[in-house]
Parts: structure tokens; sequence; C-alpha cells
């Protein structure tokens, strides 16, 4: 409602707050950009935060309010007219305006306190002390008292405050050019008072009526004398952050120091001992550290020394003189030091302390890792640079702990026995508890006989059920609860629950009570000496579990078996050789070839290389993109080299996890780089070396002496060529390997992504054919984000392209083969399994889609041999170099790819030899090398055969579709493959075209995944029973020779439970309920094959383990619980290979083909519909908008063909692949894996996992429920409830210590 006293304006209804708080938020943004770069120099790059720096940022975040109240005084009409204003508008104004101006006066408050302090810095004698806290205690009395009054007193103190620093620099002895820069950047507070002098002669607007219009000038000043303050008392840190990115200031590192001796220390008593112990900025260059020896320590022996203090690292850090002192006449005066004019005399006196001198410091390059702490004594190693004679971070551990342990009159420690030290200490705790476990196990056994023995003797049937209640109420199990308290459902019988209370109440009745019957007492005394017998039964099996355990600890096979001897040749004939003489034959071959290899170089045609790479970027949106692509590259090789100090210790640990991950170190190495996770310290040591490499990398090598290369076992009895690294050398390489290949990732993935350049295998619609769809259809074209040919795409992208390459730093990398690679920790990220499980998933499904559509498919699968060990130099630098490699990383790549390599050998010497083809395996550089060569597959494959995709997982080659597209897909890897200089291995390669002939260009040999083949004339993937009888062998050969009961079950699990279930494939719709029936029947043919010939143990793996452990320990009845259940309920847990497959069984469908009939229904029936609809509605279609149309509306008769025929069912279908969402449902339906069924819990076995205090039912797997349902009525009876040995019993750490331990097969899987 409009006021009497407020007047409309002859403009109109104007509003200037938009502009005003435009102009708030620019000033208020650089305001806190600059106090952030303080905080950031002060808390990062000198260390040495203070007052001033705390006051400030209270200050900055009192503005950040204010720009808040500002924001709402604009949204409640400032910069308007009171009269355009409502009075709720009016009302909220001044509250907020109220509000403004009073965190306007304390954000300037703590701004100019924020000066005083940092004033303080550079002069901290007693007047400069008595007149700055005068200052400060002025602002807040003056804040505080009056508003009016502070409007005077602030423009005052701005020019006190802009004009002291002239009287503290005016004395000091340094450069006219370096105090007029000083009082440049310090006097800009003049322009902080001009603008509390403009806001102040203003002031007396707010007494206007039209305050909402008036005030907007004022509030203006007042927003600019704020936030120009905060940046004027911010400019002064100006000084470091060029010195720094000049290199000439480094951040510094407070946890390592240097005293005078040369010795690092970590002492960290207080702030101030920190502040002295740090990086100084005036050493020059960034090649060597000079020595951290202070000027006041510099002065001679007979001076008093003084602590450093914040005045110094400021003085320090702004290139200002420090405040010295000097004796004369028995008296101590002080005097300023000039830094940037004694530095020579610093470096004089450095070597001289005390008259005494001393040795020069030894520079981080030469002394790499130094102790930790002050007693260590000792001589370091010198060389002449970062990669030679320099001391690894373990040697440094080592030392120490000898060196303390020599001390102690204890023998030296070695960092490789830590594990042994564990193991030992569990160990050691087990007997522990073994022996405490007997010792309860007689104990009992003589109370119940006893017991019973008292109770035989009795003759009335309610004194012998007292006897017993009294005795076995009052046994106190693992719980450390009497029995007698226990609830119903913890304790079970043979006919049900027993409660002991319910039983001592009814014995009370039957004394009074003649009702009670005498059968009941009979149930009741076997029901007590049903408990003594479970008591029993749960003590004598775990004193067996002992047994078995010690067992396992006195077995070396649980992880490295002795090799069996051979029952068969190469060609499966007989033989007589032992397996070890095999091994060591084909061991000797595999280096030969290796040799063969590496030290013989392979040139290639570098020109036929690079015209064929122009062959496939032919044309101009090509030609454009590869040039983005190059700038793109040359972009990431730039910014690498410019990154002063990369490694830091987020850096280092996602390095670290990235090598435990894969086979690139040994075990021991790996133990040692976790210890390295949770030692900050040691981060600390091995950033400042890496960092110090990283900034020499010109220079780097690997070395003169060799890099020590052997074969190394891996866990599926394969051997592979490793390099036996260092560990610094080793995340030094990782480090840059991730980083060339996550960015190359991102590079090329922008090829594949880019429509003009990467062509699609399934064609898109014209023009013409888009309209006659929506004219006949409407709006019901299908979204291409929900058609099978994007979905295609976007798995291709997602999971295959450059799958080696990781799409983040933090993923880490893998090595060259991660068959072995468990589940990944990182969350949504499928590991190499997952997605080779996936992919025989989509061929199987895109098979059963392709013949469903046009009968005729063809599927193809290679490999490249010796890919890794093959690979020519030449190739990998030209390829590099067409994408725009940088030639600096090009001289680094040459370096890495030379490697001089020294063989192992057994028995003989060995030379160093530089290496002349191929890459290391598993390294993250080797990677990134070997995916950019392949990408000419990817790039060639796509460009010559019509948008064809090559799935491939490193050099794993799969292609299927078209049988003519395969074929030219085929003869272009061929191409590719012949100028990069590469080999298809034809023993791995092979196609598969159903029901037809092979194309003769194609290979000939089979299409093959695990133990999977597909069938040539059905197209189906059927169980290759040969192989599974070759594996078999081996894996019998390995049980028979474990010592072991333990042993035997983690080999068991680990060839059946694990590499048998990936081998057949996971159960899938794609593959039908056969599938697992197949896999069901295989499984009992194993078990036929492992134990068949023992008629005594039976057929099966439960059988024989009985057998076993009754030989070796005599007992006898051993239920399959006790081998099924896990060792959290006292079992085994031996795996079961039925129930995994029985579980999910029922939910596949019965037939692969069920989806595919279903689609075409439906697709019949919405065409009809379609159909339908159209002529029901007189031609009118759904538009865009969601409205009833005519179709002659939208597009014209000629679109239509001239007349109002519906299209043919032909035209309807003729685009699936990029309309039909049924068709990607479908597709989806066949990829799906079952659903599981969750198994239904009884009452009882509910009731009894409801109280077990080491295990829920819902923590269990489906089949560990299943076995827990099937065993229930076993375990209640013999056990009475779910655990066969309480836990308490159970020695799980020397358990899950030794599980831990993965089995190594002596012959390859």
């Amino acid at each position: 409602m409009k006021q009497e006293t407020f007047y409309p304006s002859p403009y109109g209804d104007q509003d200037n707050g938009k502009k005003y708080l435009g102009a708030a938020w620019a000033l208020v943004m650089c305001a806190t950009l600059s106090t952030g770069i303080r905080v950031w120099v002060r808390g990062r790059l000198t260390r040495n935060m203070g007052s001033d720096d705390y006051h400030m940022i209270i200050g900055q975040i009192i503005n950040l309010i204010g720009l808040g109240f500002v924001t709402a005084e604009v949204f409640n009409g400032l910069g308007r007219h009171m009269y355009y204003l409502q009075p709720e508008e009016r009302r909220r104004f001044h509250i907020i305006g109220w509000l403004d101006w009073m965190q306007t006066f304390i954000a300037i408050m703590f701004t100019k306190i924020s000066i005083c302090y940092f004033l303080l810095r550079i002069k901290n004698d007693k007047s400069n002390k008595i007149f700055m806290y005068s200052l400060i205690g002025a602002n807040i009395l003056v804040t505080a008292i009056s508003c009016f009054l502070f409007l005077a007193f602030s423009v005052l103190s701005d020019l006190i405050l802009a004009t002291t620093p002239l009287f503290v620099l005016r004395k000091l002895q340094i450069s006219l050019r370096t105090k007029l820069l000083l009082c440049v950047l310090m006097g800009a507070g003049y322009l902080t008072a001009g603008c509390s002098l403009t806001r102040t002669i203003l002031s007396d607007r707010v007494l206007d009526p039209d305050i909402t219009w008036s005030d907007n000038t004022t509030a203006a000043w007042r927003a600019t004398e704020v936030n120009l303050g905060i940046i004027c008392a911010n400019a002064p840190i100006a000084r470091p952050l060029y010195l720094w990115s000049k290199g000439r200031l480094r951040i510094l590192q407070p946890s390592v120091t240097t005293e005078l001796s040369g010795t690092p220390t970590h002492q960290e008593k207080n702030r101030s001992q920190n502040s002295a112990r740090r990086y100084w900025p005036w050493s020059k260059g960034s090649g060597q550290s000079r020595s951290r020896l202070l000027p006041w320590q510099m002065l001679k022996k007979s001076e008093p020394s003084n602590q450093p203090t914040d005045t110094t690292l400021t003085s320090v850090e702004m290139g200002l003189p420090i405040q010295g002192y000097h004796m004369k006449d028995g008296k101590r005066h002080s005097h300023w030091i000039d830094l940037q004019e004694t530095r020579s005399e610093v470096d004089k006196a450095r070597d001289t302390v005390g008259g005494v001198e001393r040795m020069p410091p030894i520079p981080p390059e030469e002394a790499v890792i130094r102790s930790q702490r002050n007693d260590m004594q000792g001589e370091f190693q010198q060389g002449t640079g970062a990669n030679k004679n320099e001391w690894t971070i373990r040697e440094r551990l080592e030392n120490e702990r000898n060196f303390k342990a020599t001390r102690k009159g204890a023998a030296p420690h070695d960092m490789s026995s830590s594990a042994g030290m564990l193991s030992q200490t569990l160990q050691s705790i087990t007997n522990t508890k073994i022996s405490e476990l007997r010792k309860q196990r007689e104990t009992f056994a003589a109370l119940k006989s006893n017991l019973l023995a008292s109770v035989d003797a009795t003759t009335d049937p309610e004194a012998r059920v007292r006897t017993l209640l009294a005795e076995v109420g009052g046994c106190t199990p693992e719980s450390g609860r009497k029995l007698e308290d226990l609830q119903d459902y913890d304790v079970a019988g043979s006919t049900g629950n027993i409660s002991l209370k319910n039983i001592r109440r009814f014995l009370e009745q039957s004394q009074y009570d003649p009702s009670v019957p005498g059968p009941l007492l009979k149930e009741w005394e076997d029901e007590l000496r049903l408990l003594l017998d479970q008591r029993t039964r749960k003590l004598d099996y775990a004193d067996l579990y002992a047994r078995l355990l010690t067992e396992w600890l006195a077995d070396t096979s649980a992880v490295t078996t002795p090799p069996p001897r051979a029952t068969t040749g190469e060609n499966g004939e007989p033989s007589d050789e032992p397996f070890e003489l095999v091994a060591q034959t084909k061991l000797l071959q595999l280096r030969e070839m290796f040799e063969s290899y590496v030290f013989t170089p392979l040139e290639t045609d570098t020109a036929a290389i690079s015209s064929h790479l122009n062959g496939l970027f032919r044309g101009e949106d090509a030609a454009k993109a590869l040039r983005a692509l190059r700038d793109e590259v040359r972009g990431i090789g730039d910014q690498m080299t410019a990154s002063s100090r990369p490694f830091k210790h987020d850096v280092l640990k996602w390095c670290i996890k990235g090598l435990l991950k894969n086979d690139l170190l040994t075990e021991q190495k790996k133990t040692l780089l976790t210890d390295f996770l949770q030692n900050k310290v040691v981060l600390t040591e091995i950033a400042d070396v890496l960092n110090m490499r990283f900034a020499s990398l010109e220079t780097w090598t690997w070395g003169e002496e060799g890099i020590s290369v052997e074969p190394r076992k891996q866990l599926n009895g394969k051997y592979r060529v490793m390099m036996d690294e260092d560990i610094l050398q080793a995340i030094f390489l990782h480090y840059i390997g991730l980083w060339w290949s996550v960015s190359m990732k991102v590079s090329l993935r922008k090829i594949v992504q880019n429509s003009r350049v990467w062509k699609k295998l399934e064609p898109g619609m014209t023009r013409d054919e888009k309209y006659r769809r929506e004219y006949f259809l409407g709006n019901s074209l299908a979204d291409s984000t929900q058609s099978l040919a994007w979905n295609k795409q976007n798995d291709y992208e997602t999971d295959y392209f450059l799958a080696q390459l990781p799409d983040t730093v933090q993923a880490g990398a893998r090595g060259g083969y991660d068959e072995e690679e468990e589940q990944d920790t990182q969350k949504n990220l499928k590991t190499p399994l997952q997605i080779r499980q996936q992919l025989l998933l989509q061929i199987a499904s895109e098979l059963l889609i392709h013949r469903a559509q046009h009968d005729a498919v063809a599927v193809v699968q290679s490999d490249i041999q010796w890919f890794y060990t093959s690979l020519s130099h030449t190739t990998v630098f030209t390829v590099l170099r067409y994408f725009g490699v940088p030639e600096t990383w090009m001289a680094f790549f040459k370096k890495y790819l030379e490697t001089p390599l020294k063989m192992v050998h057994e028995a003989e010497g060995s030379e160093v030899r530089i290496r002349k083809r191929g890459v290391p395996i598993a390294h993250a550089i080797s990677n990134f090398m070997a995916e950019v060569v392949l990408f000419v597959l990817d790039l060639a494959v796509n460009q010559e055969a019509q948008g064809a995709l090559l799935y491939r997982l490193t050099d794993d080659l799969w292609i299927w579709g078209g049988p003519q597209t395969v074929n030219d897909a085929w003869k272009s890897i061929q191409r590719s493959v012949d100028v990069l200089g590469l080999t298809i291995n034809k023993k791995k390669s092979g196609s598969v075209h159903p029901g037809k002939d092979i194309y003769s260009d194609l290979p000939s040999g089979d299409v093959k995944w695990g133990f999977l083949k597909l069938d040539p004339e059905s197209g189906r993937w059927l169980i290759d029973q040969s192989d599974v009888d070759r594996h078999t062998q081996r894996l019998k050969r390995q049980l028979n020779a474990s010592k072991s009961v333990f042993s035997f079950i983690q080999i068991w699990n680990s060839c059946v439970g694990r590499f048998f279930k990936r081998a057949f494939g996971e159960p899938a719709n794609c593959f039908g309920r056969e599938h697992v029936n197949m896999i069901l029947d295989t499984h009992k043919r194993v078990q036929e094959q492992l134990f068949g010939e023992d008629h005594s143990a039976g057929k099966s793996v439960t059988d024989h383990l009985r057998n076993i452990i009754a030989k070796r320990f005599d007992v006898h009845d051993i239920p399959d619980a006790f081998l099924y259940l896990p060792e959290e309920l006292g079992g085994l847990a031996l795996c079961n290979p039925f129930i995994p497959y029985l579980v999910v069984r029922d939910q596949l469908i019965k037939s692969p083909l069920e989806p595919m009939e279903d689609f075409f229904e439906l697709e019949k029936e919405q065409y009809k519909k379609a159909k339908e609809s159209f002529y029901a509605s007189g031609g009118y279609v759904v538009n865009t908008q969601g409205h009833l149309v005519r179709a002659k509306e939208r597009h014209s008769p000629s679109t239509s063909g001239g007349d109002d025929e519906f299209m043919s069912i032909a035209e309807y279908t003729q685009h699936r692949m990029t309309t039909s969402t049924e068709l990607n449902f479908a597709y989806g339906r066949l990829c799906l894996f079952p659903l599981h069924d969750e198994i239904n819990a009884s009452a009882d076995v509910s009731a009894a996992m409801s109280g077990a205090a080491n295990l829920r039912w819902h923590d269990l797997d489906l089949d560990q429920q299943w076995l827990l349902q099937l065993c229930s009525p076993e375990l209640f009876r013999n056990f009475g409830g779910m655990n066969i040995v309480d836990k308490g019993l159970l020695p799980l750490g020397v358990m899950t210590m030794l599980r831990s331990k993965k089995v190594t097969w002596q012959e390859v899987l």
C-alpha cells in the first residue's frame, strides 16, 4: 500500500539493485580469493600461520555473511524507491540494513587487527608492541561503543596503518627498489582510507526517507571499503607467491629437517621450533637444498642464540632483513641482518660454527634417505646422481632397527621377517588356545563320567533328573552364561528347544502334584543326557579342528606343493619323467625364447605405419580430429613436465595401491609397500626423493648395473619373465604411466565419440525415412539412448575401449594379464574378470539376436603372439610420435624401453644387455604403450569394416556380426598387424559360422572361452569335456601331493570353487537352463574321476575327506556339516560345487530362444496397433507436444509416397537396432544373471541364527543358507544349535592368515 511520506519517481520504478549486487559479488569474490591465497601461502608454502592470518580469516567470513545481507537487501528493495515497495518489504529492509551496517564495522575491525599483527611480525620491539596493541584496543573499543564515532575513527586508523610501514622500513638495510616495492604493496591502505572518507561523507543519506534509493551509493562505498581493505591487507603475500612461481621458494616440509650436524630430526615440540626447522627460501636453484642453519646460529659461539619466531619467517618470506643481536660492552645490542645481501656470508659461515669446521651438507640427491632419529649414527652413501648408490627406504628402516637392536644387545632386525614374527605370535596364541581346549575337554570328560556314574547309581527317576539338572544347569560354556540362564532358543534338544528353567519348575510341581506323569521324567532325563553328549561332541570337534590346524601349520604345501610326477607327456602319452624335469625344460625354453625376442631389434617401416595411419584419418573431419588430438597430447606432456612437485602423500598412496594390485613386484616387496602406506614419515621421504628425481627427468636412467630378470611363477602355474626392480623406481614409473594412461584414454575416447570420424555399424535412418516414420507413427520414434545400438556403443566405450588403461589415476593400473585379480575395492569399477564374463554374455546374446534376425552370423577369436615381448620399439615410437607425444617424453620413453637387463641363471653368471624389443610386463607405462599401438587395430577395423567394433582385452581379439563384415574386419586386422610388426597367434585363433561354411580367409581353429567351445553347427556354447579332463588330472596330482586336510580343502576351493566356476561361465539366460545342467553333470563326472578309483573312499570329495580324517586322526562318522560350514560356525569351509548352480537353475529360462520369440510376437502386435490407430484416427498422429494432429499437417503428402497406405511391416522393422526399445529389452533379458531365490529358513533355524553371536542369517551367501537349512536337523541333534565348534575355541586369527595365502599351481591351469 502506498504511504503518504513517499513519492513516486518521475522516472518510474527504477531498479539499480541488481547492478550493485553484481559489483558486490565481484568484490567479495576477489577478497575471498586473496584470502584463500594468503592461507595457502602461509599454511602450505611457508607453514607459518599466525594471529594476523586467523583474524583475516574471521574478517573474511564476516564479509561473506555480509554478502548474504546485501543480497537480501537487494531483494527487499535496495536500489528502488520506497514508494514502490510493499510495507513488509520496507520492514525487512530496515532490519537487514541495520545488520549489514553492523557486520561492516565488525569486518573492518578484524581486518585492521590483522594488519596490526602483521606489522608486529616485521618489527616486534617494545615500542612497536605498545603502539600496535593500543591501536587494536582502540579499534575494539570504538566499534563496541559507538558506530557514529567509528566512522571518523575508521578513516584515522586507515591512515595510521597505511603510514606505519614507512617508518618500519625506513631503517632497514635493503635496496631502494625493495623498499619502494614494499611501500607500494603495504601503502595500498591509502585507497581504503579514501573509500572510508567517502563513505563517511555520504553517511548522512541514511536519514533520507527514500533510504532504499539513497543508500544504494553508501552501500557501494561500504562494500568497496571492506573488500579493498582485505585485498590490500593480503597484498604482501604476493612476494612469496612470486618467488614460488619462479622456483626460488619451495613448499616446506616440517617433518624432515636438518640441524647443524646435518642429521635429520623429527622433534616437533612446539610451533616456534617447527618454524626454525624448515627449508629457507634464500637458497638458490632447485637442484640442491642449502643448509638450514639460521642466521642467528651463524654468530660467534659466545653470542646468545635467538629462538626463531613468526617475525623471522615473515621477514624471510618477504625478503626483509631479520633482527639479530651482538654483544658490546657486556650488553646485547640488536641489529638488522639483510638476507639478500649476506647470502654469501651465510654460505661461508655455514661451514664453520664456533671455530669448528663443519662437513658440507649432503645434498638430497646424494643422501636420499636419512634416519628418523637424532641418535642415528654412521656414514651415508654418496653418489653422482639421483639414480646412483642411493639408499632405499627399506635400508633406512632396517639400519635404524638394527642400530637400536645392537645398542640393546639384540640381534639385528630383518624386515622380511615381520610377517614371520606375526605368524609366530598367532601360532603362539593358537597353541595356547589348543592347550586350554584340551584342559577343558579332559575336565569335562571327568565331570561327565562321574556325573553319569552317580545318576546310574540312583533308582529314583526324580532324583536322577535333579542330579543331572544340578550339574548340567551349572555348566558354563564359552558364552560365559550358565545353561540354566539361557533362553529357550539357545538350547536345542531332540524334540525341540529345551528350557532348563521350565524343567526345574516342573520338578518342583512334581513334588506336590501326582498328576505329573513318570514318562515325562524319563524324557527330561534323556534331554539332559543329550545336552551332555552335545557338549562332548563340541569339545571333540574342537579338538579335531585344533589337530587339523596343527597339521596345516606343519605343512608347507598349503601354498606351494612339491612337484608331483607327471603321468602324461605333452601329447597325452605316458611319461616317466618327473614333472620337475619337464618344468625345468619348459623354463629353459621360455628363457631362450625371451632372449631371442628382446635382444634382437625389429625395425619396422615407419613410413608404412604413418601411411597406414594417414589412411585411417582420411577426410576433412578426421584430419581436424587428428589435429585436435595432437594438440591435446602435446598439452598432456607439457602439463606433466611443468609439474614441480607431483609426488604427495595421496599420490604415493594410490601409486602404492596400484602396485599392490598387479604382479610387478615380489610378495616381499609388496609387504614392504603395505607397511609404507601407514608410515607418513616414510611417505614424506619417498615423496622428496621422487620429486627430485622428477625434476631431473631428462637425466633419468635405469642405472648401469642392470635390472635382474627371471621367470616368475604366477598363481595359475604359468611363468612370466619379470624384472626385479627397485621399489622407488617402480613407484616413479607407475605414476608416469598412470598419468599418461588416463590422459591418453580421455583423448582417444574423443575419437570414438566423434560421430563424424567413428563409423556406426548400424546405419542411421535417412531424412526421408525419419519423416515417413513420423508421418505414420507420430512421435513414437524411440529415443536413441533406449536402443540396442546405443547400448552397444556405450558399453564399448565404457568397458572395452582401451580396457587395460584405468579411467582415473586413483583406480590404479593392472598388469598385462589379470585373470587372477579379485573384486576391486573401487565402487562401480568392474574387474577384468567381470569384464571378461560380460564379454562372454554379450557374444552369446548378440549371436542369438543376429541369427534370429538375419540367420547368418560369424565369430572370430584371435590373439597376438608374445605381444608385450615382441612389440617393436620402432612401432611404439612411430605411433606415439604420430599422435603428438612431445620429443621430451619420447626421449624418456626411449630410455624406458632400452632397459639394461641382467638375466638370472642358476649356474652361470650373466652380463648386462640392453633391451632392443618388447616392453616390460605389468608396468603402467607398458600398458599405455601397448594400448595406444593396438588402438590402431581398433580404428582400422571400424574404418575398413563398415563401422564394426573390435572387442579387445589387451591382445585378445573378438569380432562377431554379419559374415561379410567379420571377413572385412579380419582382413583389416591382418593388414594392421603386418604393418605394426606383430604376429597372429594361430593356435589361439579360430572362427565359427554356425550352420554355414566359414570364409576361406578366416582362421580355421575353434572359438573357445575357458571350458566352453562354440559349436559350429548349433551355435551353442558347449563344455569341452576333453579340456576339463586334462585339468582334472592336474588337479588330482596337486590334491594327492597335499599333506594336510586344510591344504587339500584350500586347493579344492581354489580350483573347483573359483577356477572351474569362471571357466564354465556364469549362468545366464543367453545359455539357458541346459548350460547349468551341463555344469552339474560335469562336476559329478569330475568327482568320479578324482575319487572313483578309491572304492573304499566313495566317489565324492566328502567321502574322500572322511576317509583321510579317519586314517590320520581316528575320527569317524564326520557329518557333512562339519566339512561344508564356514569357519565362523566351526566348519572346514569346503566348497560344494553343486549348490551355487542349484540355487539359480530354476530362475533361468528354459531356452535362450524365448526372449527373441517373445520380441517378435510383441513387435507384430505393436505394428498392428499402430496401423489400426492410424486408420482409426483418420490420419491423426501424436506430435512432439503430445497433441493429436493430422499427419499431413506435419509433412507434405510426398512424404507418404503420395497415398495414405500405412507403411509395410518390412519398413516398420527395418531399423530395429536404432529404434526398438523392445529389442534392447530382449537383449538385456538375455544378458541377465538369474535372480537368486532366497532360501526360506525354518522356524528353528531362524531362532537359532537370531541368537547366534558371531554370524547372522542375512550375512550368509545363498549356498551357505542352503547348506545350513539342509544340515539343520543333524546340527540340532548332534550339537544343539548351528555352531559345531564355539567361536571362543576357534583360532580364527591364524586361520585368516593362512587362508589369505593363495594357492600356486605346479602345473598350468
